[in-house]
This record gives structure tokens, sequence and C-alpha cells, in this order.
């Protein structure tokens, strides 16, 4: 929804999402929307907001970046793939007029 609201890209490094242990990771995906935040930060403050969630008790962990372009794509060592291509489909529909 990020991405598509502001008229953007990005990629998701799925092997730096963070789970807990003995947490299968297809299962964990499904339920992380409801118990994690996704947030964008100029690179160069990007660690300075990890380190205010550090310091809160919370986990943050830079997973990924904003690309120029409208597909949302996640990557592991196996590969790449796009998983929503907002120049052809909408979650919102905010953005697409």
């Amino acid at each position: 929804m990020l991405c598509e609201t502001s008229g953007v890209g990005a990629s998701v490094d799925l092997e730096k999402v963070p789970k807990p242990e003995n947490v299968d990771f297809e299962q964990w995906l499904k339920v992380h929307p409801g118990t994690g935040y996704v947030f964008t930060a100029d690179p160069e403050k990007a660690e300075e907001c990890v380190n205010v969630f550090e310091k809160a008790g919370l986990t943050a962990v830079i997973i990924g970046k904003i690309e120029s372009g409208l597909k949302l794509d996640i990557y592991d060592k196996t590969g790449r793939v796009t998983v929503f291509d907002f120049s052809k489909e909408s979650i919102t529909g905010i953005g697409s007029e």
C-alpha cells in the first residue's frame, strides 16, 4: 500500500525479515502485517531510525529499498519475483487515477 499510494516501487530481501524462532516463515509473512510495521526513511537516516526502535525495545531491520518503477519485488538467494505491478493492479485504488 505504501508503494502504491506513493507512486514508487520497492524491493524486499526476505532473508532480512525478522521472525520468531520456531515459526514457519510463510505463516509469519501472513501474520506479520498485523504484528509489524513497514516504514521508509532516507538511506542516510535509516540506521538512526533502527536505533530509535531498538532503544524502545523493538526489533527493527532494514529489509529493502525504494526503487524507481511501480513494482514491488521480493527476493532471496533463490531469485526475485514481482509481487505487485502497480501499473497493472491495485491494492487500495489510491493514486491509480
